[in-house]
């Protein structure tokens, strides 16, 4: 979904002037490498501190006991974790010029790596919608398939699916010992070369596919609390504690569930027409880019992706208000545990701000307080 930059084919004399993508962004649409820079960055500051929260919360003994989809949450912030820290580590890359991958071995290994928690995150979401489906549509399999147990070994499933379908990208990337860069194994990227074929399968897959059957098990579900509740078939989610929960946590569910899709969708689609974009002729001068209709269409392009990717970047980051707008359990847990251990925190922090001493100004434990 979110792929390294690789260097031009051809090389050509724009791309000897700047550098790809940061030099020739700098130049020509500055825009975009703001974006890539700066609010990416405020995505990776907030991901950083909240997907360890949610994690720590979803994995609660309280919280995950009989409950799966807690399993799958706080497994879907630990991937959404990781995933901000090989993308920060890419980022230093593209954004600001620091060689991170570009090595020989680190290059496929990295490529690799990253692309796991991209496939997990989507097909994480499918799981527990699916599992949400089965216990509001099909409630008689809800004590077979709904259970933690089967949770665990859907997720162990699901890594292992997602490192299979990334161990592609071992042979897709290479770093270019020419050129100094890591690129492309095949040099000349046509139509039918695997790596354009296996590209397209991936993404429009995992981050166009799944979304959609996402979506389509969403509105199953939606239907069906509509048709129940209309036909007052059973008690209404307010009555009971239990029912309570289970509405609140649908709606968790629910939430998580179209914040993945309203936020993958549109980045698959501007993969789709990212190949009505092309670069212009490389043997211009940076004014005659900078008046060549074709670059201009490009840059354009390149910006409002840039401005796409960067909004939707936040779900990997943002699934914790979420959950405390949604889900009163995770919110109670959160304002029970970590105010009071920031709170203990301080106070211990003040207490070091005391010196114990005695009358004749040496220090001892069984004498009164001064204040210094």
């Amino acid at each position: 979904m979110y792929d390294n930059e690789t260097f031009p084919e051809n090389i050509t004399n724009v791309f000897e002037r700047h550098s790809w993508p940061m030099g020739l962004f700098k130049e020509f649409c500055p825009s975009a490498l703001y974006i890539d820079r700066y609010v990416n960055a405020v995505w990776h500051i907030i991901g950083l501190f909240t997907n360890p929260i949610s994690a720590f919360i979803w994995l609660n003994h309280r919280i995950r006991r009989n409950n799966s989809s807690a399993i799958y949450l706080a497994v879907l912030s630990i991937t959404d974790f990781m995933f901000l820290w090989l993308h920060f580590i890419n980022e230093l890359q593209i954004a600001w010029g620091i060689s991170t991958i570009a090595h020989a071995g680190i290059c496929e290994l990295y490529n690799f790596i990253y692309m796991i928690p991209q496939y997990l995150a989507p097909l994480i979401v499918l799981g527990f919608t699916v599992e949400r489906w089965i216990a509001v549509c099909k409630p008689f399999h809800k004590e077979r398939f709904c259970t933690v147990k089967r949770a665990i070994y859907v997720v162990c499933g699901l890594i292992f699916l997602s490192s299979s379908l990334a161990s592609a990208q071992i042979y897709i990337w290479n770093y270019d010992e020419t050129h100094k860069v890591c690129t492309y194994r095949d040099t000349n990227v046509t139509p039918d070369s695997f790596t354009e074929v296996w590209n397209w399968l991936s993404e429009m897959s995992i981050f166009g596919g799944v979304p959609i059957c996402v979506l389509i098990f969403n509105i199953l579900v939606i239907c069906e609390i509509h048709k129940i509740t209309k036909a007052n078939a059973i008690q209404l989610p307010h009555q009971t504690s239990s029912g309570s929960n289970n509405a609140a946590s649908t709606i968790t569910l629910l939430s998580v569930s179209f914040y993945l899709i309203f936020t993958t969708l549109p980045v698959a689609l501007v993969f789709v027409i990212a190949t009505n974009f092309e670069i212009g002729n490389g043997f211009m001068t940076d004014d005659e880019i900078r008046a060549d209709p074709q670059w201009n269409r490009f840059f354009t392009f390149m910006i409002t992706r840039r401005c796409i990717e960067g909004i939707c970047f936040s779900h990997y980051s943002c699934y914790f208000f979420v959950y405390c707008l949604t889900g009163p359990q995770f919110r109670k847990t959160f304002m029970t545990f970590f105010p009071n251990k920031i709170f203990q925190a301080l106070n211990n922090s003040s207490q070091g701000r005391y010196t114990i001493v005695t009358g004749n100004g040496r220090v001892n434990n069984e004498s009164c307080t001064t204040y210094v």
